[in-house]
């Protein structure tokens, strides 16, 4: 996406920024309420009885302050509890979540409304009309209020569980995987930097959070040359590292500035353009399921559904045709590396159970199907991998016996699909 649009997205969702801008919003109803009192007949004030209007905002304001401070005594435990015990990765995901800061925001900006005016009416700011505007501005940011809650009440019974955070975590995966078909559309595959190419750097030292590649191409278009990217988003980059490999005319100060305006490098991963962060946190979330200070194997469970979920929708998605950048190159995706991120944990700690080895096996077997060759081989050698990690911790007999049995369909699949590609370059 665009550098711009990418930092302001990370804006937008600290929940400082949300609460301030819903008490902006709240303070500008509660002001320009009197700006309107002009379209209010002058007997009808009296026939309403806006004087009530007060009491309203008494109680308004007495009640969100006690739900704002509730709500995020509330939101500062549910992180808490997210941080120790699921992952200090999935953390954010809670803060960062749309729902729950408009929520929160909503009983901050009703509070605010509610003492401007109150203070707004003991000054005398509003005529009689204007009160009449007031009040019906007041009954709007009730219904407004009480929406919330109870948005925030179905929040409330499943926040900071466990299948939330896998569930969150398993969503910004996919929507970060989401844009790997494009990019794998006019990937290189040849690694190497091209010949009598120039290099441009990176000026720090970070990871790469964001990649705007139309803004790449555009620039490329313009100046007559192409673009080989030398990394993707999440590689750790340093003042020595290169970002990306130049075949085209001499390349101006100008020019290299800009080209690296549109990559975007901070001191932390983030999960909108990283889908390997957001595999890695699912495979860190069930290895300390399979922990012996938690031993919960259910997590474990949780994330290979979710995974394979997920990857099987990536699989459906990375053969359908797209449209590349003309003039923007990219390194491969490794599927396999992906598999690796979330699943080999999985194989690794949970080898010395034959149940959840089955299950295993059984989320690469969905994925050995899969019409993408590359992640179905992916599958076969995550398979074979998994199955030395049993073969090496199972003691009996029959436990080995069945794990080979589970991993043999897989396998199997992932031959026949070795077989085809084979045959398919041989006849190319």
């Amino acid at each position: 996406m665009p550098s711009l649009l990418f930092r302001l997205l990370q804006l937008s969702r600290r929940l400082w920024v949300t609460a301030a801008l819903y008490s902006a919003l709240g303070l500008a109803a509660a002001l320009a309420a009197a700006q309107f009192g002009h379209l209010v007949p002058s007997d009808f004030p009296l026939k309403l009885g806006s004087d009530a209007v007060d009491d309203i905002l008494t109680i308004l304001a007495s009640s969100m302050l006690a739900v704002a401070t509730f709500s995020l005594t509330t939101l500062v435990t549910a992180y808490t509890a997210v941080v120790s015990n699921i992952s200090p990765r999935a953390g954010p995901l809670i803060v960062a979540d749309g729902p729950v800061r408009s929520s929160l925001a909503t009983f901050v900006g009703a509070f605010i409304y509610s003492i401007v005016g109150i203070i707004a009416l003991h000054t005398e700011y509003y005529g009689s009309e204007g009160r009449v505007i007031l009040f019906f501005v007041t009954l709007l940011v009730l219904c407004l209020v009480i929406a919330a809650m109870l948005r925030w009440i179905g929040q409330l019974s499943s926040l900071g569980q466990a299948r939330d955070i896998i569930s969150r975590v398993a969503a910004a995966a996919s929507h970060a995987l989401a844009s790997r078909p494009i990019m794998l559309a006019h990937c290189a595959k040849d690694e190497s930097p091209p010949k009598d190419a120039r290099v441009l750097v990176a000026e720090r030292v970070g990871y790469v959070q964001n990649i705007d590649l139309k803004g790449l191409d555009g620039i490329a278009q313009k100046e007559g040359f192409t673009v080989r990217l030398a990394v993707l988003p999440g590689s750790f980059v340093n003042a020595a590292t290169p970002l990306l490999w130049l075949e085209g005319p001499e390349l101006s100060t100008r020019c290299a500035a800009a080209l690296r305006g549109k990559i975007t490098v901070g001191s932390h991963r983030t999960f909108e353009q990283d889908p390997r962060y957001g595999l890695t946190v699912l495979g860190e979330i069930a290895a300390r399921g399979l922990s012996s200070g938690v031993n919960d194997a259910g997590l474990a469970r949780e994330v290979a559904s979710q995974a394979a979920a997920l990857f099987a929708e990536y699989g459906e998605a990375a053969t359908a045709k797209a449209q590349p950048c003309q003039n923007v190159v990219l390194p491969q995706l490794d599927p396999y590396g992906l598999l690796c991120d979330v699943f080999e944990p999985i194989a690794r700690f949970g080898a010395g159970d034959p149940t959840l080895h089955g299950q295993l096996q059984e989320a690469l077997l969905a994925l050995s199907v899969s019409r993408d060759p590359r992640l179905s081989t992916a599958a076969g050698r995550l398979s074979d991998l998994a199955l030395s990690y049993a073969k090496d911790r199972l003691a009996r007999r029959e436990d080995i016996r069945a794990a080979v049995e589970a991993a043999q369909p897989v396998r199997r699949r992932a031959s026949q699909v070795r077989r085809r590609s084979f045959r398919s370059a041989s006849t190319s």
